[in-house]
């Protein structure tokens, strides 16, 4: 059976997909090796920047994205396979803030988060009378917030733990988990490599069926360092 080359490019996400020892890695990455192995289709990851995805696809750079986080506005560009992982947002606050019981307290700050991120659009409805401060990147965000720029930075919850942790150890926290819940999936421009999502979607029922899929989870959240608060889709 002949091999189909697919590039798949993703941001700097971790645990989920990142570079190490000059090569993809994470929990997805592994999720996608296990599903993708047994078929005709191998693929080659490519590790891009988070506010370059869009160009990449439009410019033929890549053919899909290993993962993106599954938004209404996002459905009306891009085809998604079923949920790969079940994450969330939350809000990373300095360890030492005090904070207040009124549930307005957010109200006329400013909230850091990445511009590319699937984050924007959810703090616009749930915090209107906060000021959103798009920056580039997760690291970008936490600056923001030790400059005092910002009075959080909205971040994947498990993304957010690991990036603070190693840029800022003991000096975030993260309030109440979720804020909102997100969907990880592959993702293609509507009408190219529809095939892709169907291989992935039929493999992901063989690894829930064997059982492949909560070992690959279970390992992850052994071996990191955030919160085993991950969800399966």
């Amino acid at each position: 059976m002949k091999k189909q080359n697919i590039r798949l490019i993703h941001d700097e996400l971790p645990p989920f997909g990142y570079r190490q020892a000059n090569r993809s890695t994470g929990m997805i990455i592994e999720l996608l090796e296990a599903i993708l192995t047994p078929t005709n289709i191998y693929a080659n990851y490519i590790n891009v920047a988070m506010q370059t995805i869009q160009d990449a696809l439009e410019h033929h750079k890549a053919d899909g994205l290993a993962f993106l986080a599954v938004t209404p506005e996002r459905r009306q560009h891009f085809q998604f396979s079923q949920p790969l992982v079940n994450t969330g947002g939350g809000l990373f606050v300095p360890a030492d803030t005090e904070l207040s019981s009124d549930p307005d307290w957010l109200a006329g700050k400013a909230i850091a988060t990445p511009s590319g991120g699937p984050l924007i659009g959810y703090l616009r409805h749930r915090y209107p009378s906060v000021t959103i401060s798009p920056v580039n990147d997760y690291s970008d965000a936490l600056k923001a917030v030790i400059e005092g720029h910002a009075i959080a930075a909205a971040l994947n919850v498990h993304a957010g733990q690991i990036t603070a942790h190693r840029i800022y150890p003991g000096q975030f926290v993260c309030l109440d988990k979720f804020i909102c819940s997100v969907d990880l999936a592959v993702a293609v421009i509507h009408g190219k490599h529809f095939q892709l999502i169907e291989t992935v979607n039929r493999g992901l029922v063989r690894l829930h069926t064997t059982g492949e899929y909560d070992q690959i989870i279970s390992r992850w959240q052994r071996n990191n360092t955030f919160d085993s608060f991950l969800s399966h889709p």
